[in-house]
C-alpha cells in the first residue's frame, strides 16, 4: 500500500499543477469581499499609500544594489530599472554588505508597516514587484538559487508573511558586543543619519492631509508586464526545493534554526 508523500520529501516545494489566485479575482470570488475590497480603498489615505510605495522602491534599490554587487548579469547596468539611486553609501564594497543592507531594509519595511496595508495596497505593491521583474529580465532560465531565495522572501513580506525574516532576525549573529563603544557609536550614527529622511516624511504627511489614496499620482517606474513578470516569478519559486529555502536566512545566524515534523507539514512558503 503506497502512502502520499510528506511536503519535504517532494523535489520541489510545489509541484508544476500548482495553481496561483489571479490578481482580477483577489477579490471578486464573491460581491462581500467586492464590497470589503471598495471599503479598504475608501480608507487607505494619500499618505499613507505615497509613504508604503516609497519603501517599496526603496527595497527595489537595494535588491538591485546586491545584484549588482553579486555580479549576476554581465548587462545588468543595462537591466536595472532604478538609475537615479538614492544609494549613496560608499562602504557597500562586496555581496555580502549589498545583502546585509537589503535584509535590513526588508526587516524595517515589516516593522514600519506591520498589518497596516490594506489587500488593495499589497496587490498593489506585488503588482509593482512583477513589473520590475519582467523589466529586468530575471526568469528561471537566469536566476541564480540565492537570488530566487531572495525574490520569494521579498514576495512573503509583501504578502505580509513576515515568520521567517522575524525568525531569522531573532537569531542572527551581532557584529558588536551591546556594551562596547564600537556600538554607542554605531547608533550615534545611524540615529543622525534618519534625522533628514524623518523630516521629509513628516513634510510628506502635512503635505498629503486629508488626502485620499486616488488624489495623488503615482509615476509608474517600471516599464514591465505585471502579468508576465507574475508567470516569471511563480516559474523561478517553483524550481526552489523546500531545503533551498529552508537553508536560505536574510542574516548570517548564531547556530542552525530547527524546524519539526509538525512545522514543515504546516509551513506555507509560497
Amino acid at each position: 500500500m503506497s502512502h502520499p508523500r510528506r511536503p519535504w520529501q517532494q523535489k520541489k516545494m510545489w509541484s508544476q499543477t500548482t495553481q496561483y489566485q489571479p490578481r482580477e479575482q483577489m477579490f471578486t470570488s464573491n460581491s462581500h469581499t467586492a464590497q470589503y475590497q471598495a471599503q479598504e480603498q475608501m480608507t487607505v489615505s494619500a499618505y499613507e499609500r505615497k509613504s508604503i510605495l516609497d519603501m517599496h522602491h526603496m527595497i527595489i534599490e537595494w535588491l538591485e544594489k546586491f545584484i549588482e554587487k553579486a555580479g549576476y548579469y554581465p548587462d545588468w547596468e543595462r537591466r536595472k530599472q532604478v538609475h537615479d539611486s538614492n544609494i549613496k553609501r560608499q562602504d557597500i564594497s562586496n555581496p555580502e554588505k549589498a545583502e546585509k543592507a537589503l535584509s535590513n531594509k526588508l526587516i524595517t519595511f515589516v516593522r514600519s508597516v506591520g498589518n497596516t496595508p490594506s489587500p488593495f495596497l499589497r496587490e498593489e505593491l506585488k503588482e509593482k514587484f512583477y513589473q520590475w521583474i519582467d523589466a529586468t529580465g530575471i526568469h528561471v532560465g537566469n536566476c541564480p538559487k540565492r537570488l530566487a531565495c531572495f525574490l520569494l522572501g521579498t514576495h512573503e513580506i509583501l504578502e505580509g508573511k513576515d515568520e521567517k525574516i522575524e525568525r531569522d532576525s531573532e537569531n542572527k549573529k551581532r557584529d558588536l558586543n551591546p556594551d562596547s563603544y564600537e556600538y554607542a557609536e554605531g547608533l550615534n550614527k545611524v540615529f543622525a543619519n534618519i534625522q533628514a529622511p524623518l523630516r521629509e516624511e513628516r513634510d510628506m504627511e502635512i503635505s498629503l492631509k486629508n488626502k485620499k489614496w486616488n488624489e495623488i499620482t503615482i509615476k509608474n517606474q517600471f516599464n514591465g508586464n505585471a502579468e508576465r513578470g507574475k508567470i516569471a516569478f511563480e516559474q523561478i519559486v517553483k524550481n526552489i526545493t523546500f531545503n533551498d529555502y529552508q537553508n536560505f536566512h536574510f542574516f548570517p545566524q548564531r547556530e542552525v534554526q530547527q524546524i519539526g515534523m509538525l512545522g514543515m507539514v504546516d509551513m506555507d512558503l509560497r
